[in-house]
């Protein structure tokens, strides 16, 4: 879960946002297959990032800087994540 705190002339503005990245692939279509799958069944976005560039590596080590290592180690290309909040962490 993330917290950002916004100044405004109302005072504080607290946002969470809540991301999860639900599995680690080697081949899209398996991770396509699992977003159709969740898609309707869960009130989140979902979305397949390629860790191979360095915008979805960065975002895979901010919503879980463990998986980083198991990902190095044990292979996975690409990641099925889902957010839920006014914006994507």
């Amino acid at each position: 879960m993330f917290f950002s705190y916004r100044k405004s002339p109302l005072g504080t503005i607290v946002r969470e946002h809540t991301a999860s990245i639900l599995g680690v692939y080697n081949d899209r279509n398996e991770a396509e297959k699992d977003l159709e799958h969740l898609r309707g069944r869960i009130s989140a976005e979902l979305r397949i990032i390629d860790l191979l560039e360095v915008e979805g590596w960065e975002k895979m080590i901010k919503l879980d800087s463990d998986l980083a290592d198991v990902v190095k180690s044990f292979g996975g290309r690409y990641a099925l994540i889902a957010f839920w909040g006014s914006s994507e962490p």
